[in-house]
């Protein structure tokens, strides 16, 4: 345990000094992009012990003071250039939702997820918002029911683009949100049929 309290801040605080560097703009040269700060394979594996040390020890990492909180550390990893490290920054945003307090789930809500399921927001963004929100709704539906009523049309807006993993990640949505009912009262129309 001991170990987890020295672990887990020190992993954070590597993540936040990358997620302070995304936010600087790429330098382009002839087409390629030079982005600086740690390589993606080791913002992976660090993620990766973070997930660990998040599922086999909820209770004590949810028991430490973190500051920033994992969630506003990690969340800006969803912008990283490498779909690798994208994805491995939603499975591990969401499993620090069950264990974050509630206003940063609804801050994740109002300065995340909800901006980016809209049709103007980039395919990429998008993408990666839907994605989080079937991670999330695996892990902690119930953090999503106040958000649900802006987050299904959203959804349904951008799965009328041509794009497999935009209908893949809507399907997850729906398949993880139908699953626990007493959400399904709070689902609009087209998806409630089911429940």
């Amino acid at each position: 345990m001991k170990a987890c309290a020295k672990l887990t801040p020190k992993l954070l605080a590597q993540l936040a000094t990358v997620s302070s560097l995304l936010w600087v703009p790429i330098i382009e040269s002839d087409s390629t992009c030079v982005q600086p700060g740690i390589p993606p394979d080791t913002l992976i594996e660090t993620l990766s012990i973070l997930s660990i040390l998040v599922t086999h020890f909820p209770t004590y990492v949810s028991s430490l003071s973190l500051s920033p909180p994992p969630i506003q550390t990690i969340t800006p990893l969803l912008t990283h250039p490498r779909p690798a490290v994208r994805k491995r920054a939603i499975l591990t945003v969401s499993q620090f939702v069950p264990l974050s307090a509630p206003e940063l789930s609804a801050q994740l809500l109002s300065a995340v997820i909800n901006p980016n399921l809209q049709l103007s927001a980039p395919l990429e963004k998008q993408r990666t918002t839907v994605n989080l929100v079937a991670a999330i709704a695996r892990a902690s539906p119930q953090r999503l029911a106040s958000g649900l009523r802006s987050i299904i049309p959203g959804i349904l807006h951008v799965v009328e683009k041509d794009d497999e993993e935009l209908r893949e990640g809507a399907l997850q949505v729906r398949f993880q949100l139908s699953l626990d009912c007493s959400l399904c009262s709070l689902l609009s129309r087209p998806w409630n049929r089911s429940c």
